[in-house]
């Protein structure tokens, strides 16, 4: 069988095994797959990135005594920067809150730790309080054919599952997990791991395996769940 274990690596796998590639064909993804490793850590840290790069920007121009003409400027492009964005999350603006929301509380050196040891998903989990979720005006919601509905709001009640939503809107737990199942008479076989809440976007989905047919020059399939139900790509 092959593969032997479920494979996430996709691009990898179709470099490794389409028999159909040319030599230069798999050395171009291979290079992608290369460039994508190179990323998932950057959207896995985007929020600490975006929010330290604020706070040490804001904290160098405080110290430099400018005019106040330049000073202007700063704050402008500043505030354009770190401010919330209407009905969706500003990764700039979570960032850079929590961080000094983590100065406020243990001082700038923990600021440095949690720089240090910490991912986007970790990092909320640790330091996002239900002060922080009603101060940032956090719920969650459902889009509806005819209507948006609130679902939860950071009350006593609601703030922990509000954040429970955010958490998985971060970093990778916004990114399916599809790895490669099986090859089947030469069709690739592709599995998404259902997380029990989410479907897939079924016209991103049916792009996406459009897009492996190509690189794999064969059928693929993808098997998932939509409305409780196996659904296959």
């Amino acid at each position: 069988k092959i593969p032997l274990e479920p494979d996430s690596n996709v691009l990898r796998f179709i470099a490794e095994h389409s028999t159909n590639l040319k030599d230069w064909e798999r050395d171009l993804i291979r290079i992608v797959e290369q460039e994508s490793l190179y990323f998932i850590p950057q959207a896995c840290t985007k929020i600490m990135n975006e929010g330290w790069a604020c706070m040490i920007h804001e904290k160098i121009v405080n110290s430099l005594g400018i005019p106040d003409n330049y000073f202007l400027s700063f704050i402008r492009l500043h505030n354009q920067v770190v401010r919330p964005h209407i009905a969706s999350m500003n990764p700039y603006h979570l960032g850079f809150y929590l961080f000094n929301k983590i100065e406020e509380r243990y001082g700038l050196e923990e600021c440095f730790i949690a720089r240090d040891v910490h991912n986007d998903e970790s990092f909320i989990r640790q330091y996002l309080t239900q002060e922080d979720c009603e101060e940032l005006n956090l719920f969650s919601f459902t889009d509806k054919p005819d209507m948006i509905e609130v679902t939860e709001v950071s009350d006593n009640l609601g703030w922990k599952h509000v954040k429970e939503i955010l958490l998985k809107q971060i970093g990778g737990n916004s990114i399916p997990v599809i790895y490669v199942d099986d090859i089947d008479c030469d069709d690739l076989i592709l599995f998404h791991e259902h997380d029990g809440e989410r479907d897939l976007d079924l016209n991103h989905a049916n792009k996406v395996i459009e897009h492996a047919k190509n690189l794999w020059k064969n059928e693929v399939k993808l098997i998932t769940i939509i409305d409780d139900a196996p659904f296959e790509i």
